[in-house]
C-alpha cells in the first residue's frame, strides 16, 4: 500500500506538480520565441519577460547542437532577429513609461498581430490556435532552408500552445474559485440574515 508521501512523488525526488510546472516552463520558454514576433510589441506587460526570455536565450544557443543538418547559418539570423526584437520590446516599453501611457497588465503576453485576419475570432482564440498553426507551418516550410530552424519552429508551436491553454485552464480555475467564494459568501450572509431575525 503506498503512502500519502509515495503519490506526491511519484519520480522520488520530485513532486508531480513541480514535474508539471517545470514542463509549463520549459513550454513557455519555447513559446516566448516566437511570441515576440506573433505579438505587437508595444502591448506587452512590464513583467512578462522573465525567467523564461533568459532561458530562451539559453535554448536558442543550444537547441541547434541536438539537430543535425544544414542550414545552422539561419538559425543564427533567426537568433539574431529574436535579439534584435527583445531589444524593440525594451525601447518600447521604455517609451512607453516615459510618455506616461496607460501599461497593459503587467504580465499581459501581448496582443496579437494576426487579429485584424481573424474577423471576430476572440483574442484567446488567436493565441491559442492560430498563432500555434502559423506557427508550425512556418517550420515545416522551412525545413528545406533550414532543417534545425524548421524543427525548432514546430517544437515552438506546440510550446505556444501547451503555454496557452494552460493559462487559459488557470485563469478559467480563478474563475471558479471567485464564483465559489461569491455563492458562499451569499450562503454565509443569508444564514446572518436568519440569524437576527432579519
Amino acid at each position: 500500500m503506498s503512502s500519502p508521501r509515495d503519490d506526491q512523488q511519484p519520480f522520488g525526488f520530485i513532486t508531480f506538480e513541480s514535474f508539471l510546472g517545470l514542463l509549463l516552463f520549459i513550454a513557455r520558454t519555447f513559446a516566448i520565441t516566437v511570441e515576440v514576433f506573433l505579438r505587437r510589441p508595444e502591448t506587452f506587460g512590464d513583467r512578462y519577460f522573465g525567467m523564461q526570455s533568459v532561458a530562451a536565450l539559453l535554448l536558442l544557443f543550444f537547441f541547434p547542437i541536438t539537430c543535425d543538418g544544414e542550414g545552422m547559418e539561419v538559425f543564427l539570423w533567426y537568433i539574431a532577429a529574436y535579439l534584435t526584437t527583445c531589444l524593440g520590446i525594451r525601447i518600447r516599453r521604455s517609451w512607453r513609461r516615459w510618455r506616461r501611457e496607460a501599461p497593459p497588465h503587467s504580465y499581459y503576453s501581448g496582443t496579437p498581430r494576426l487579429m485584424w485576419l481573424t474577423g471576430r475570432m476572440r483574442e484567446t482564440d488567436v493565441k491559442a490556435t492560430i498563432e500555434p498553426l502559423v506557427a508550425f507551418v512556418a517550420g515545416i516550410a522551412l525545413l528545406p532552408l533550414s532543417g534545425p530552424l524548421g524543427t525548432y519552429l514546430m517544437c515552438a508551436a506546440a510550446g505556444l500552445m501547451i503555454s496557452v491553454r494552460a493559462g487559459l485552464e488557470s485563469e478559467h480555475l480563478r474563475v471558479l474559485d471567485l464564483h465559489d467564494a461569491y455563492l458562499d459568501q451569499r450562503r454565509v450572509a443569508e444564514r446572518f440574515r436568519n440569524l437576527r431575525g432579519d
